[in-house]
């Protein structure tokens, strides 16, 4: 392998966290990240790892250097909002799922999360709305939702 081909070292950074070789996943997003400082994809994959062995601090700070280097990065503002949403913090999360909806208007699961997340500050109307567009662009389970909380 070329030592400084970094898509290789990401390309199989993603297979190892599709193995569950977590630690050999974040070694090889690592050295990407090292050849080559603005791979947003990097940063945003690494975010997933870092969130599947619980480090939700160091999973937040990767979402948002991949937004900061790709500002339209719908995907990492999605992780970004559920990452806020496990620190409680619910305004964060329901901001981020409107950027990802503004940037991918399309983005059911963005929608299902952002009414989640309305009904746990409240916000029973709106929350529901969201739902129903999740539902509308193919999610099924928000219909689930919908029964339990709108109904």
């Amino acid at each position: 392998m070329n030592p400084f081909f970094g898509e290789a070292y990401f390309n199989r950074g993603i297979t190892k966290d599709q193995i569950n070789d977590f630690l050999g996943s974040m070694s090889d997003l690592n050295k990407a990240i090292e050849i080559k400082q603005d791979y947003f994809d990097a940063y945003y994959w690494r975010g997933i790892v870092k969130s599947q062995l619980k480090d939700e601090g160091g999973a937040l700070l990767d979402y948002n250097k991949a937004i900061d280097i790709k500002p339209d990065f719908a995907d990492a503002y999605f992780k970004r909002a559920r990452t806020k949403k496990t620190f409680d913090d619910i305004r964060g999360s329901i901001a981020d799922y409107t950027k990802a909806i503004d940037i991918n208007p399309n983005f059911a699961n963005a929608y299902f999360e952002r009414g989640l997340s309305k009904l746990l500050l409240g916000q029973q109307d709106s929350g529901c709305l969201d739902l129903s567009k999740a539902g509308e662009l193919g999610l099924l389970e928000a219909y689930n939702s919908i029964k339990k909380y709108c109904n």
